[in-house]
């Protein structure tokens, strides 16, 4: 350590800090003991793919040496810096290099400014790497493009060759038994030829150093021959399989010539080497990642990106989940102690070795760089890093992106061929739940295992691949690969799997972090990973951000899940699970010290009642961050349940709530939750039903009109007409009992007919409705409003109009039709004999919810009953308005929204029937004849207007700008009957029930508004 001074100087230092200077991050950072000197401390810049660093020497109390003299050198063998400083009795000076070789040519920056004025110092280099990196990122995406169409003629040519052709296919062809067909259309020629291009550029990056200009000897040339000793210069410069034509079929079209292309391709091209060597050539920027790896996840094509789930994790919350992963409890006091040179060791030693680390799902390796730089961040020596990817070139590309001095073994494979290397036999036993290992030598599969060390830390970003997108053989494969594998929902998709395997990986003790669909925390197939999570881990935190992606690229919502690996059942279950919720992009809580570790470590005595009262939990005073904490053993109980929240609080097995819900949901639950039912309770009671609604299986056959038969009323028969050719041979004239039926008594006195019977009206869609209350006069007949046929006779007893009808049906060739588009005949998608009886499959309701909701909320309440499709629920009840008049309320639209699954990335809140089931609900039944009518008329004003979105009911488009008075004033008489005078909610509550609402639908819009 320093003298004194020295030290006083570091801690100071790190105490003006900024941690971020406009969109730049800025940390003080520590070197592992091997590369530290003593005195010196490395201020690094990050912004986008690119970062410099600032050398500073302490030149206080120094008996021998020139404090600048060793800041220059340590800056000029630091990849990355071209600034180097002093710090003396409180002042800060700072020189720039021009050239590495003569410091007589070095410029001053600032000089003897005091460390209290350091962020003005700071705010100058940050432009500074925000201009190179513009810069750079520009000439870089230039050359690409300039040697895309050079790289496409070359790989054209070559795969004329069909043995080149076979090499290439095998390069691309995903490791393990999956069986992978590779396609060489043109679309995947394109994709290909923008990495190919890209792999240009990174060989050129990585041959420019220290060596002579590629370019030189070309100046003036712009011909085929100059761009081929151009390519052959950068191909012979860089020692790398990647980029060996040889070894890698890619390399071949990026690093050799096309026989033939238009002059002027290559005269761009060689034009943009040389722009690129000059850019870079003007900066001294150290490039975080390779530009291929940074844009190959871009250039995945769709097909492929679907049936592999290829998403990859962002920088920011790799970085996060590192952080916490394998930073153990290093303290900010320990951090900046081991800045100052002495005490790494300890402060590693303090917060608990890491030594390996895996993850089985690479990538382009950002998981694995983000432990290596948090560990070296901190004055530690990097981890050995483990990864395997079913594909050679994110491989490849993860080994490249690691820094120099680390062990790494990364390698094309299928992670389900993996086996714990150091756990034997009865210890793989023990740790898997199972009688024996799951893969060994003598298998039956044809891939020989690959064995992994146990590692200290797990981290992963499994694919996003839905179980609809993998092959049958490949799912057994995997089921028989894994302990306990036959176990585990047939529905689930890959990710479920992978978690499970990745536990054997991990040494007791040992941390796990997950970068992972949310879609589980409330489907059905998510309950037996959960009951894994609760039985093998301390599960430590579930962190969503409602209005930000942590991973942009996915078309589902995503969490992080943080996991730590321990035998015992007690410490388990006494655990708190914190789950966070994140209001602020990720990369903001990287201004912080271990954000996610602060935000997961809550007080075991100040969190006892987390299960209790409000819910909220101590965010440990960090901004933007919300926290709900749950004993495990609480989460085990409602797991062992029916999984659903008996009433408004009650602890649920369907987690999301958890993440989304906002403080007042809590609240509620606490005042008045004993007054709320849900619809399984009024079910059970015999007072209402919800039901899903009708599935036809052949909406083309039973729904009139449709894109086959046009339809007229002639007088009590429904004259069906062919159109387009596709339909009957001729008109047809269906008697009523087909489309119309004989009104009960939910619907007597509401027909104009005087016979009593009413049409077979099914409410296909709610686009366009504009008004609660509406009668089927004030709908359009073949957009939203259709008849739907019945045919409750045997063939036989059908009318000879019905029975051609029904001929016509199963006659029709669905798989040539353009309407249809199916797979199977309209009889294959219905049961039993009597296929064209759809009576036992309509669904009918007085109140009609919609399955998908986006900034509308309602329960649509027609005069009278409609059946309705399957895109809307049917509810009858035994007092619809006053069951109206509390749905439609806005605590019920607010409860409503926190029943729905928002795991798609479009932004449409999804109800399942079990969701909307569980819906809680003041309980009608103990509503007063007074209280009822008073409900019901002022529901009646609000229903009979047209009704607007969340935003335009509640007055307001953010959460911040909701106020009582801004609320829709026939609204608000609604919501004070229901919240005020039923519930006994004080108007500061209710106020915040408008926010939640307000503040959610906001949330999940803007966030599939920025995924877009």
């Amino acid at each position: 350590m320093p003298p004194g001074g020295g030290t006083d100087g570091i801690v100071r230092l790190g105490e003006e800090l900024p941690t971020r200077v406009g969109d730049c991050r800025v940390r003080l950072r520590t070197l592992p003991p091997d590369h530290a000197r003593t005195g010196t401390w490395f201020v690094e810049f990050v912004a986008g793919g690119a970062r410099t660093t600032l050398v500073l020497s302490d030149g206080s109390d120094r008996t021998e040496g020139d404090p600048a003299s060793d800041a220059r050198r340590a800056a000029v063998a630091l990849d990355g810096s071209y600034l180097y400083g002093v710090v003396t009795d409180g002042t800060v000076r700072v020189r720039r290099i021009e050239c590495r070789s003569d410091p007589g040519r070095d410029r001053a920056v600032c000089t003897a400014v005091p460390v209290g004025r350091l962020r003005s110092v700071l705010a100058l280099v940050a432009w500074r790497v925000r201009t190179d990196t513009a810069v750079c990122d520009a000439a870089f995406d230039a050359l690409r493009r300039a040697v895309e169409p050079l790289a496409r003629a070359r790989l054209d040519h070559r795969l004329e060759d069909p043995a080149f052709a076979d090499r290439l296919r095998d390069s691309l062809r995903a490791a393990g038994p999956a069986p992978d067909e590779v396609a060489l259309g043109a679309d995947e020629r394109a994709a290909l030829a923008s990495q190919a291009s890209c792999l240009f550029v990174d060989a050129l990056v990585a041959g420019r150093d220290g060596q002579p200009t590629v370019a030189d000897g070309v100046t003036g040339e712009r011909s085929r021959s100059a761009w081929s000793a151009l390519a052959a210069r950068v191909r012979h410069r860089v020692d790398d399989p990647l980029f060996d034509p040889a070894e890698t079929p890619l390399a071949d079209a990026a690093l050799r010539p096309p026989p033939s292309a238009p002059e002027p391709a290559f005269a761009a091209a060689v034009d943009a080497v040389e722009a690129t060597l000059s850019a870079l050539d003007g900066s001294a920027l150290s490039r975080s990642a390779s530009t291929l790896a940074r844009l190959f996840e871009r250039l995945v094509p769709v097909d492929r990106r679907w049936r592999w789930g290829q998403v990859y994790t962002p920088t920011a919350v790799a970085r996060l989940l590192a952080d916490w992963a394998v930073g153990g409890d290093v303290t900010a006091t320990a951090r900046v102690t081991a800045a100052a040179g002495a005490t790494a060791a300890d402060a590693k030693a303090d917060s608990g070795s890491v030594d390996v680390v895996l993850d089985p799902a690479c990538g382009t390796g950002r998981l694995l760089r983000a432990a290596v730089e948090s560990c070296r961040d901190r004055g530690e020596s990097p981890p050995a890093v483990y990864g395997r990817d079913v594909f050679a070139l994110p491989a490849a590309l993860a080994t490249r992106s690691l820094p120099d001095g680390v062990t790494a073994e990364i390698a094309a494979g299928d992670f389900f061929d993996c086996v714990p290397a150091a756990a034997d036999a009865e210890d793989r036993s023990r740790r898997n739940g199972s009688d024996g290992p799951t893969r060994d030598a003598a298998s039956d599969d044809p891939t020989p295992p690959d064995p992994l060390p146990l590692a200290d830390a797990v981290l992963v970003n499994p694919p996003y691949t839905r179980r609809e997108a993998l092959d049958d053989d490949y799912v057994a494969f995997v089921r028989r690969a894994i302990a306990s594998g036959e176990t585990v929902d047939r529905t689930a998709g890959l990710a479920s799997y992978f978690i499970r395997h990745a536990a054997s990986f991990l040494r007791d003790g040992g941390r796990m972090g997950v970068v992972v669909g949310s879609s589980w925390l409330d489907a059905d197939y998510g309950a037996g990973l959960k009951s894994f999570l609760l039985d093998t881990f301390r599960i430590r935190g579930v962190v969503g951000a409602p209005r930000h992606h942590l991973v942009d690229t996915a078309d589902v919502n995503a969490v992080l899940l943080l996991l730590e690996r321990t035998d015992d059942a007690r410490e388990r279950d006494d655990g708190l699970v914190s789950f966070v919720r994140l209001r602020a992009p990720p990369a903001t809580f990287l201004d912080g010290d271990d954000v996610l570790a602060t935000l997961l470590d809550g007080d075991a005595a100040g969190d006892a009642a987390a299960g209790e009262g409000d819910g909220s939990a101590d965010s440990h005073g960090i901004p933007d961050a919300e926290v709900v904490r749950r004993r495990q053993s609480t989460l085990r109980q409602a797991a062992a349940g029916d999984g659903r929240a008996r009433a408004c609080g009650g602890e649920t097995g369907q987690w999301g709530r958890y993440v989304r819900a906002p403080r007042v949901y809590w609240t509620v639950a606490e005042r008045c939750g004993d007054r709320l039912v849900d619809f399984h309770d009024l079910d059970a009671a015999g007072w209402a039903r919800l039901s899903y609604g009708t599935r036809s299986g052949a909406p083309d056959f039973f729904y009139l009109p449709n894109p086959h038969h046009d339809v007229a009323v002639d007088g009590d028969a429904l004259r069906v007409v062919p159109r387009d050719g596709t339909g009957l041979s001729e008109p047809r004239r269906l008697p009523r009992r087909y489309w119309m039926h004989a009104t009960d008594d939910a619907e007597r006195g509401r027909t104009d007919r005087p016979d009593g019977w009413r049409p077979n009206y099914l409410l296909k869609r709610t686009t366009g409705v504009d008004r609660l209350r509406f009668d089927v006069d004030d709908l359009d007949l073949g957009t939203q409003l259709r008849y739907v046929l019945r045919f409750p006779e045997a063939r036989d007893d059908l009318d000879p109009a019905a029975r051609a009808y029904v001929e016509w049906g199963e006659r029709h060739d669905v798989t040539d039709c353009p309407h249809c588009r199916r797979a199977k005949s309209f009889p294959a998608y219905c049961s039993g004999k009597r296929w064209y009886d759809i009576t036992g499959q309509l669904t009918r309701g007085s109140l009609l919810p919609n399955k998908d909701v986006h900034a509308t909320h309602a329960y649509w309440a027609p005069s009278t009953p409609l059946w309705v499709h399957q895109s809307l629920y049917g509810i009858d009840a035994a007092d619809p308005p006053l069951l109206a008049a509390l749905v439609n309320s806005t605590l019920g639209l607010f409860l409503l929204e926190l029943a729905g699954r928002v795991s798609l990335g479009e932004g449409a809140l999804d109800l399942m029937t079990g969701d909307h089931r569980s819906v809680p609900v003041p309980d009608p039944r103990t509503v007063d004849v007074a209280a009822r009518d008073r409900l019901v008329g002022r529901f009646e004003t609000v229903a009979s207007r047209p009704i607007g979105s969340v935003f335009e009911e509640c007055g307001a488009r953010r959460r911040a700008h909701v106020s009582l008075d801004g609320v829709r004033a026939d609204r608000r008489a609604l919501d004070e009957a229901v919240m005020g005078d039923l519930l006994g909610l004080s108007a500061a509550v209710q106020a915040e029930v408008y926010r939640g609402l307000v503040g959610l639908v906001d949330d999940r819009l803007t966030k599939a508004a920025r995924g877009r």
